[in-house]
Parts: structure tokens; sequence; C-alpha cells
């Protein structure tokens, strides 16, 4: 070969090989099962094992659900629509009750004409949480934050609205004895400061400043014990309470 034809012979590929799919079970879904599911005969067995079980219960979870009864007014009626309808001995589920009772179920003994007042406290509550969880919405909506448990407390146990207000005016009164104090003898005492005056606040002055603001200016809503929140409604405001309340605290 001469020098001249070696040199116009190109070492390096000019033109890019067109790309080819990767082999079948080296991709997609067949790749995952191989890899996940039968990777060895340990894997495979507990997967058979596995499909065996979930088979097994979704074939009595799933009739049970599909012949299932709504409307009925006793589980003997449920029973007789069931028969009439899929036969004798067939699995169905009863949910007559859910349909009858699920404001019962949801609400307890909450007043039904009372409802709107724990829809708005749940619907509140997203607005409150709203500027904590993101950024991007105004810092003055933070002071909604901080005021949401005590307008939660006062729309669904209800009575007059002087008395949140009253019990929220003990952390600001806490506030600002902790800048006037630890100004004037140090952090620690500011500190001591915002926990015992508050405190002295709402067990000697809190309730009667409540009760003189209500007789002066009665606003108010009807008072809904607790027995009648229901154990579901109940949870819900347990669980809203422990998030709504570390707002103010932290």
């Amino acid at each position: 070969m001469s020098d001249t034809h070696a040199h116009s012979v190109a070492f390096v590929r000019e033109t890019m090989v067109p790309e080819s799919e990767p082999p079948v079970a080296e991709r997609g879904a067949i790749k995952w099962i191989r890899e996940n599911l039968v990777s060895s005969w340990m894997n495979a067995i507990l997967t058979v094992l596995s499909l065996l079980f979930i088979w097994f219960v979704l074939s009595h979870v799933v009739p049970w659900f599909w012949h299932m009864v709504w409307n009925a007014d006793s589980l003997r009626e449920c029973r007789e629509i069931r028969n009439e309808i899929w036969g004798q001995g067939t699995p169905s589920a009863c949910f007559a009750v859910i349909h009858e009772r699920w404001p019962q179920l949801l609400a307890g003994f909450y007043p039904a004409d009372q409802y709107w007042r724990p829809v708005l406290a749940l619907i509140l509550f997203f607005v409150a949480l709203g500027p904590v969880l993101f950024s991007e919405l105004p810092r003055k909506m933070l002071w909604f934050s901080v005021g949401y448990p005590f307008l939660m407390y006062w729309l669904m146990w209800g009575g007059s609205l002087w008395g949140p207000i009253a019990v929220a005016a003990g952390f600001g009164i806490g506030f600002a004895a902790f800048g006037l104090i630890a100004a004037a003898a140090g952090t620690l005492a500011g500190v001591i400061g915002a926990i015992a005056i508050p405190i002295v606040y709402w067990l000697l002055l809190a309730g009667p400043i409540a009760g003189a603001l209500a007789g002066a200016i009665p606003i108010g809503l009807e008072f809904v014990p607790s027995d009648d929140f229901g154990g579901f409604m109940l949870s819900f405001i347990i669980g809203i309470s422990g998030i709504a309340l570390s707002l103010p605290l932290g």
C-alpha cells in the first residue's frame, strides 16, 4: 500500500452508527420481572406463592363487593335482595347501614343544622396550612395560621367568641412580656416571664374578661359538647389540632 493511499483512509468513523434497541430481555417490563421477581429460584418460588395468595384474597373479596346491597332497611332485607338478584349463599356486602347512617358515622350526634361548622373548619385548616408549606404565598397570611387554632375551637365547640380571643390574648401577653423583661433583665428572665405571666393571666383573668365581654357584646355560636362529636370527627379534630397548635407554639 502506497503512502498516499494510506493517508487517504480515515481511522475514525465520520458518520454515526444508527442506534439499535437493546435485546427484549434487557428492557421494559421483561427486564424488571427478570431482575425483581425471578432473579433466583427462591425469588421465583416466592413470586408464585405471592400471586397465589393475591388470587386467593381477591377471589373472596371481589365477589363480596361486587354483590353489594346499598338500599335496605335491615340485614334480613339485605339477604332477601341478595337472594332475589344473585341467589342464596352468594357472598354479598350489606352496606345499607352506611347509606342510611353515613352522616352519623362521620359527624356522630353533631347537630345536622350545624354541619357547616366542621366543614368550614376543615376548609380554613388548609388555608392556614398554605403559607406554612408554600413560601410563595404572602407572609401576611401567617397571622391567619397563628390564629386558626382558636378559630377552629370556636367553630367546632361554639359558645362565646370572646373565650378563644381571651385565651389567644395570653400568647400576645407572653410575647410582649418576653420583649420587655429580656431587654431589662436578660433572655433567661424573659423566657421565665413569657411562661409565667400568661399562665397567671389564663388562670385568673382570662375567664372574667371573656365573661365581661360576652355580657357586653354577645357574639357566639350554639355550644356543642364533645360527647356529640362522634369517634371519626373527634379523631379528625385531634389530628388537625396537633398540627394547628404547633403553629403558634412553634
